[in-house]
Order: C-alpha cells, then sequence, then structure tokens
C-alpha cells in the first residue's frame, strides 16, 4: 500500500515500490521509466498506482518482455497532489483542444485538494463555481470526479454532493459543496 503523501523522491521511490510489490526488483531506465524485474503481467492497477508507475495512458492487460521485465510505458507522476475535479454533462462548456487533435467540452464545476482514503468520505467545504441552467437541463445533469488529466477517477469511498439551487423562474443558478 502507498503510504498517504503527494510527492515521493525519485531516488528513494524504486525502493519504496520494491518494497511495496514484494519480490521484484526495480529499476528507473534512461527515460525516466519504471522497470520491474521478474515480472509477467500488470493485470489490474487502481488510479494512483497508475500514476506512480507510468501507466496513466495504457490499457491493461501489460505483459513483460522475454526476460520478464515490465517496462511501464511513460515516467512516473511523483508529485501530482491529490486535485481532482467534479465535471457536469451541461451545455455551459469550455473547450479544450487535447493532443488527440480533436476539440473537447469540459464543464469543470469544482475543485478539490483533499487527501482521500479508502472507506472514509471525501469532505470538502468551499462552494465551487456557480452554473446556470434551464429546468430541463437541471434534471439532467450528470457529474464525473476526474483527476488532473480528465481522467475519470474510481472512488474507493463515498461522494456526497450538495446542490444549492436558487431560481429567476426561468434559469437555475446552483453552486456545489462535496461533504
Amino acid at each position: 500500500m502507498f503510504s498517504n503523501h503527494g510527492a515521493y523522491d525519485m531516488n528513494t521511490f524504486p525502493f519504496e515500490l520494491g518494497r511495496i510489490i514484494g519480490d521484484h526488483l526495480i529499476t528507473i531506465d534512461s527515460l525516466g521509466r519504471v522497470m520491474i524485474h521478474d515480472a509477467s503481467i500488470i493485470n489490474e492497477a487502481t488510479h494512483r498506482v497508475k500514476l506512480l508507475l507510468g501507466l496513466y495512458h495504457t490499457v491493461l492487460s501489460l505483459i513483460g518482455d522475454n526476460n520478464n521485465i515490465i517496462t511501464c510505458p511513460s515516467a512516473p507522476y511523483l508529485c501530482f497532489g491529490n486535485i481532482l475535479y467534479l465535471m457536469a454533462r451541461h451545455v455551459l462548456v469550455v473547450g479544450t483542444n487535447t493532443n488527440k487533435n480533436k476539440e473537447e467540452y469540459h464543464c469543470i464545476i469544482y475543485k478539490s485538494a483533499e487527501l482521500l482514503y479508502q472507506n472514509l468520505p471525501v469532505i470538502c467545504r468551499h462552494i465551487g463555481v456557480g452554473i446556470s441552467s434551464n429546468c430541463d437541463q437541471f434534471r439532467n445533469l450528470e457529474f464525473r470526479l476526474v483527476d488532473f488529466m480528465l481522467h475519470e477517477v474510481k472512488l474507493l469511498a463515498p461522494l456526497h454532493v450538495t446542490i444549492e439551487v436558487s431560481s429567476d423562474d426561468t434559469i437555475m443558478f446552483g453552486s456545489v459543496i462535496l461533504n
């Protein structure tokens, strides 16, 4: 289990990772990628482990080479903090141009920098970004929790959202609090 802190030292990270994984030698190659020796396959990993190993753009299963060495495809994020965003599927959007040369639209309504602990609720008390919506759009709001790369986060703890709403009879105004 990785300890709950936001940054790892690159010099001690292979040792810490080897201690967590067990009987596998861990090295870092010249490109900064994690290499796991005497390993044949990685079938599944949590969000945080994917970031720490450099598996954040990888579809698992990841199979080792002929020498039973798994080389993770990207350098690890060792100081990513715990910044998470709550996105809403909503008509009011912000356009971004991704590295895939396509335009994507996102409505980020909440930013959380809280530490996440398994089986404990996420508690944030500051108010998120206000959004405007008509009644039909408000009924169909959907939320996703994403990381700093806008990848969906699988929560291992409950997340409760409080939505404060006001109306002028034509438009709904709302803001979000995680509690």
